[in-house]
């Protein structure tokens, strides 16, 4: 018998519902009788009871269940260890990412790993600094791309230094300056967007605070912040990765004479110290390699 067929028995009896449990599985209704005929076949027992409220167990599937869940759960612990170990069933590997990396970087960066490594599949969690702490530390993803400016205390890879612009409208006086010092700022009224600007570059921020600057900061993100400068609505800071991304149409960015900026990092979560897995090594190895070449 194969645990594809015990699943759809437990499903079954999850639901209550034959016809239910094989829809959720992807099988139709005659399918699904047909697994449950063919388990009783095999097992020689009847495993469900039949009425107008639904399917139940009968009790000789009642007495098989403990073993059901065991094969179950051992088939489980089995794919999650050999993931672990890197071999070719199928591993999965969940990466967080935040916006800026992931528009401009991960396309290029799974295409090439999956020619070396097509077995492996990966899962994307594009989120915010906070988010990506949160899912490193909760185990949601295995690795994920944040900066050196993180809080936690991640093992991290360096993997780019990026390097803040200050953005503004077309024709906008600060554009005939091949260079921004941050006190120059004094009287523009400032956008900051909130995700990530606090992590890598307070030191600005504050500054600019310092020289009575109107400083307007709310959950913007990156892009939202970047059209209303379009719109001619402020000026902002924002790294260099993220206007290689979107352009500089209706534009136009000059850097910090003061040199800020951020270092975007490959972070993991080993609190224990104990090395990343074969999975998420092969992950770093290549992440790293790539990001040294270009």
């Amino acid at each position: 018998m194969e645990t594809k067929d015990l699943n759809v028995l437990v499903k079954a009896l999850q639901c209550k519902s034959l016809t239910k449990a094989s829809m959720e599985l992807g099988y139709s209704s005659s399918a699904g009788s047909h697994i449950i005929d063919r388990l009783e076949a095999q097992l020689g027992v009847t495993l469900l009871e039949r009425s107008h409220t639904g399917v139940s167990p009968t009790p000789d599937c009642s007495a098989l269940l403990p073993y059901i869940h065991t094969i179950l759960q051992q088939q489980a612990t089995l794919e999650k260890v050999a993931n672990k170990l890197g071999t070719k069933m199928s591993a999965q590997l969940n990466v967080g990412c935040i916006s800026s990396v992931a528009i401009s970087w991960l396309p290029q960066i799974i295409d090439s790993f999956h020619e070396k490594f097509p077995w492996i599949n990966i899962n994307i969690f594009d989120g915010t600094y906070e988010e990506m702490e949160r899912w490193l530390q909760d185990g949601t993803v295995d690795c994920g791309f944040l900066t050196s400016g993180t809080r936690c205390a991640f093992s991290l890879w360096p993997l780019r230094s990026d390097p803040f612009y200050v953005v503004m409208p077309k024709g906008h006086p600060l554009s005939e300056k091949e260079s921004i010092h941050p006190l120059e700022l004094q009287g523009y009224h400032i956008l900051v967007p909130s995700e990530g600007m606090s992590y890598d570059a307070g030191k600005v921020i504050k500054m600019i605070a310092q020289s009575n600057s109107h400083i307007a900061s709310a959950r913007w993100s990156d892009y939202s912040v970047l059209s209303m400068v379009r719109q001619g609505r402020g000026i902002t800071l924002v790294p260099e990765l993220l206007i290689r991304n979107v352009g500089l149409e209706g534009i136009e960015a000059r850097p910090l004479s003061t040199g800020e900026k951020r270092t975007v990092c490959l972070a993991v979560n080993n609190p224990n110290g104990e090395a990343p897995g074969p999975v998420v090594k092969q992950f770093i190895d290549h992440v790293v390699d790539w990001a040294t070449k270009r």
